[in-house]
């Protein structure tokens, strides 16, 4: 999946996949098409929050990301970003 020039603002979550990715949640869960890699370009996310993991995203499949902005996004764990493995 690509995610160009693209804007998040303002996103929040508090409990769903216990409070993961403010922004975005990018995983293996149990979807019936499984995506195993995204590819982030040229985007910004900011002020997006998580109250346990990564404020703009969060991951656990394979993410690439080229020529973001991260700007305040806040989480307990990984600002702007939380990677599982």
């Amino acid at each position: 999946m690509d995610i160009d020039n693209s804007i998040f603002i303002n996103n929040y979550v508090n409990g769903s996949r216990e409070g993961m990715g403010g922004a975005l949640y990018i995983g293996q869960g149990s979807n019936a098409t499984c995506i195993k890699s995204v590819f982030i370009n040229n985007s910004a996310l900011s002020s997006n929050k998580s109250l346990e993991y990564g404020g703009a995203i969060s991951d656990d499949s394979e993410i690439n990301c080229y020529y973001n902005i991260f700007i305040n996004n806040n989480a307990n764990r990984g600002s702007a970003v939380f990677c599982l493995f």
